[in-house]
């Protein structure tokens, strides 16, 4: 049975982001005669849905605190800097935060999911090199002034509940500092850290497989905003670093004492 659901989970999650991907690509011509922020506002919401969609057949449950989100406004510049674990992480937020991600390289050799993350503007970064580091930090400052955007700082994924004392990257620190967005740390758990967290050199397509075989999956998300604008970059950086893995905890502590997770579909 097991085999089954996993079967029709990736079958049913591959067809969709692959009509998704062709309904984007045939949009675009007329996302260019639009205004930038008309076109980030559809492009944006047509990701939120899909990634709902996409929690959905995967059978992830979330849950997180809602108070959090309701006060931020979206018309307003915001930065979402979070822990790393898996791409569930980039599912369960985009599910809930209407906002670009900025990715490694690597994704656009993923089958189907690296085109139409390539299609929804995503900002593209090689970890090895310090120019295209400097560029993607250029690009993100330019496009945070006008919507949301989430990073991962780690620049990879970890197995650890919350990030690592000093492994997060110093550069969003300055694109908080340029853009003067508000800055939303996130913490995040799931309540099996082993499976869900995405290490080692286990493959893309077989750890997709090997959560799609358990179900249900159930994830915490903590969001705390930062304030950002008393403080030097690098000192911003730890501040930030440190509640994000203080929130994980958090999160983690709701999931062990949580027997009803909540499904949410829409932020």
């Amino acid at each position: 049975m097991k085999i089954l659901v996993a079967c029709y989970r990736m079958l049913s999650i591959s067809v969709l982001v692959t009509v998704a991907t062709l309904m984007l690509l045939c949009l675009i011509p007329v996302l260019k005669l639009l205004s930038n922020e008309q076109s980030n506002r559809i492009q944006r919401n047509f990701q939120l849905r899909l990634c709902q969609s996409i929690v959905f057949l995967s059978g992830l449950h979330i849950s997180y605190n809602r108070e959090s989100l309701a006060g931020l406004n979206r018309g307003s510049p915001a930065l979402f800097v979070s822990h790393h674990m898996s791409y569930f992480d980039v599912l369960a937020i985009g599910s809930l935060v209407p906002g670009g991600f900025v990715a490694m390289k690597e994704v656009l050799s993923w089958p189907v999911v690296g085109t139409f993350i390539k299609s929804i503007n995503t900002v593209f970064v090689d970890r090895d090199s310090s120019n295209d580091k400097v560029k993607a930090i250029w690009e993100i400052c330019k496009r945070t002034r006008t919507s949301w955007w989430c990073l991962f700082p780690s620049g990879k994924t970890m197995d650890s509940l919350g990030p690592q004392k000093g492994s997060w990257l110093k550069g969003f620190g300055a694109v908080a500092k340029r853009t003067k967005a508000t800055v939303v740390c996130v913490g995040l758990a799931y309540d099996d850290m082993e499976t869900n967290a995405w290490v080692g050199d286990i493959g893309f397509l077989p750890h997709f497989w090997l959560n799609c075989k358990r179900t249900p999956h159930r994830i915490r998300l903590e969001f705390e905003v930062i304030d950002c604008s008393t403080k030097d970059s690098n000192s911003f950086v730890q501040d930030a670093e440190s509640l994000c893995a203080q929130l994980s905890i958090k999160a983690k502590k709701h999931l062990d004492g949580s027997t009803e997770p909540q499904r949410i579909y829409a932020a």
